[in-house]
């Protein structure tokens, strides 16, 4: 069984407080690359087993989230008869806040639920995608949705840009960890942003775009690897109408009016 495990940007990002449970409440829109995805190929087998291309990937196995996503499948199912070949065909930037691993679990859930004949619904596939990684449950759908909570709440909305995206993939890795205490938020939260109306608007409106959204990582990833910096700059003097750093980092995006709607990957 075959599967297409698409990345993901931050289409503007706030991070609103700190939980009690150590998680942070975020507001962002995720939208989906869907030029931009892995190749996965699952078989049965008796025991599980990934292979990655290129082979210079290395990978921990019982710390990959495809492995996780097989574990906590078989933990909720009650089913010891799952295992599987896994084939990854790696497309995405590893650690480049794209969510290539959030997307390759949640392609193992629905492809496993389909291949083992599970039948669970995806309410029960969210649930157990929510124990892999907050943003898994997104990928359960791959539609473009404003994001709150841990990234878990998700309200999907028609979102089709009538621009080209350029993705710069900068090969810097940024902990995210590191980010998010260097953030240093209370548990108060701070005054939530309309992301998902900015960017409706701005289909009639472009210059909204760079006027009112924004990643708020970027000032210390930044301020850390200047070099970014240059490269969001950079796309603004080629003509961008917008451009971010999606996640905690460290790939930057920029959209083009250019009237073509393509997608490239820089890097």
């Amino acid at each position: 069984m075959k599967a297409k495990s698409v990345a993901k940007i931050n289409i503007g990002l706030q991070v609103l407080k700190r939980r009690e449970d150590g998680f942070h409440n975020i507001n962002s829109v995720f939208f989906p690359l869907e030029n931009l995805f892995d190749e996965m190929e699952f078989e049965k087998s008796s025991e599980t087993s990934i292979k990655i291309e290129p082979n210079n990937i290395s990978i921990d196995l019982h710390n990959n989230l495809i492995y996780k996503a097989v574990a906590e499948l078989k933990d909720f199912t009650k089913r010891d008869d799952i295992f599987v070949k896994v084939q990854l065909k790696k497309r995405i930037p590893i650690g480049a806040g794209l969510g290539g691993g959030s997307s390759n679990a949640a392609s193992t859930l629905l492809s496993l639920n389909e291949l083992f004949n599970l039948d669970l619904s995806k309410q029960q596939l969210k649930e157990i995608a929510l124990k892999i990684g907050s943003d898994v449950p997104f990928f359960l759908e791959g539609k473009t949705a404003l994001a709150s909570g841990r990234g878990e709440q998700l309200q999907f909305f028609e979102y089709k840009p009538s621009y080209s995206i350029r993705l710069y993939d900068t090969k810097i890795n940024i902990s995210t960890k590191w980010a998010y205490e260097q953030l240093k938020r209370d548990s108060i939260a701070i005054e939530k942003v309309d992301f998902k109306s900015i960017l409706l608007e701005s289909e009639n409106n472009r210059a909204i775009l760079k006027e009112k959204l924004f990643n708020d990582f970027e000032e210390i990833v930044f301020n850390k690897q200047p070099e970014l910096a240059e490269i969001k700059e950079n796309a603004y003097k080629e003509g961008a109408i917008y451009a971010q750093m999606t996640g905690s980092g460290s790939s930057i995006f920029a959209f083009f009016d250019d009237g073509k709607k393509e997608f490239s990957l820089i890097g």
